[in-house]
Parts: structure tokens; sequence; C-alpha cells
């Protein structure tokens, strides 16, 4: 059910995902299963965060982090580090959005988990990005490229395609941007991601 709430978000359907997580965090109470319900609480906060409801979001995170440390889950403590961290960006902290994202790759990196890598990643290139700074941008899209692309990740290396062609047309560099364009709305038609097709055209 968790899997079927974050998948509905990465449709683009935001409010239906997060009805599917809020279930799942229920249920899970329900059943005593902190580990699944802290799993869905960060998933709900991260969807929460892009519907703008930041306060509730940084809560349920809050909880989810609390619940990954007891049980001294390490990649799930990342992960909700990340959501913590774009739910930071969202509301306008950068320096907290930045210094919980590189929280979160350390953890990554110690465990060796290169999905929670390319997904870090590619989040705090778009914080970067946000604050001005191009060149560090554009070297943190490209990491994280490197290893979406390494693990196959196609839906997330669309979208870091489709940033890195915005922040290169910005720039000036019409021909690469084109060409990045292209490649990430190719992604999408492949993989039957309609709503993120606009972008790219």
């Amino acid at each position: 059910l968790r899997q079927a709430g974050w998948l509905q978000y990465a449709l683009g359907q935001s409010e239906r995902g997060k009805q599917v997580l809020e279930q799942c965090v229920a249920l899970a109470k329900e059943h005593g299963v902190s580990v699944q319900a802290a799993k869905a609480k960060g998933e709900l906060a991260f969807v929460l965060s892009e519907l703008g409801q930041f306060k509730e979001a940084e809560t349920l995170a809050h909880e989810a982090l609390s619940t990954a440390r007891q049980n001294r889950a390490r990649t799930d403590e990342a992960h909700t580090l990340t959501f913590l961290a774009t739910i930071a960006s969202r509301s306008g902290k950068r320096l907290d959005a930045e210094r919980l994202y590189h929280e979160a790759l350390e953890i990554f990196r110690a465990e060796s988990f290169l999905r929670g890598q390319g997904f870090a990643l590619a989040n705090l290139a778009t914080t970067i990005d946000r604050d001005g700074r191009e060149a560090e941008a554009e070297s943190v899209y490209r990491q994280s490229l490197e290893i979406l692309r390494t693990i196959g990740n196609r839906r997330i290396e669309a979208i870091v395609l489709g940033n890195l062609a915005s922040l290169l047309d910005k720039n000036g560099d019409l021909g690469a941007a084109e060409m990045l364009y292209s490649q990430a709305l190719a992604i999408h038609r492949e993989i039957g991601n309609v709503l993120s097709e606009g972008f790219a055209l």
C-alpha cells in the first residue's frame, strides 16, 4: 500500500498519493508496525510539503526520524533526513536544507546505498540551483545523473535531465539544453510519465 501511494505521487497524483499514504500510516499504527508507519510518515511528509502543508510535513518527518533512529535503521534515517531537507528547501530554509542533505548523503555513502545518494543529490542540486550557484548546481546534477544511470532509475534521471537542461538554457547554452530536454522527453515517454512530458517540451 505504501509503494502504491508513493507511485501515485510519482505519477503526479499528489492528492491521491497523500490519501493512500495516510491510509498506510493508519493501518501500520493499528497493527503496531512502527517501522512501516515511520516509512509511510516520511513519504507522506514529502508529499505534504509539495502541497504546501509544511508544518504537518515537518512534524511527521521528525516522528519518522525518531523511529528510524530508535531502530538504528540507517538508510531509513537518511531517507527521512532527505525528506526533511526537501521540506526545508520548499519552505525557504536553504541553509537547513543543505545541512540535512549532506547529513543524509554521509549516511547513504557509509551504507553504500546508491539509490538514496542519487535522490538526495538530485534534490540538493535543485536547492543550490535556486540559490543561483549555477556552476555548483550543474556539478551536483551531473553527479546525480551518473548514479541514477548506474542504478537505472529512469524516472528521476529524466527529471534531473530536465532540471539540468533548464539551468543550461538560462546560461545560454541552448544546444546542450535542447539535447538534454530531448533526452528527458524520450525517457518520460518511454516510461509513460505523461504528466512530466510538458516540462521537457
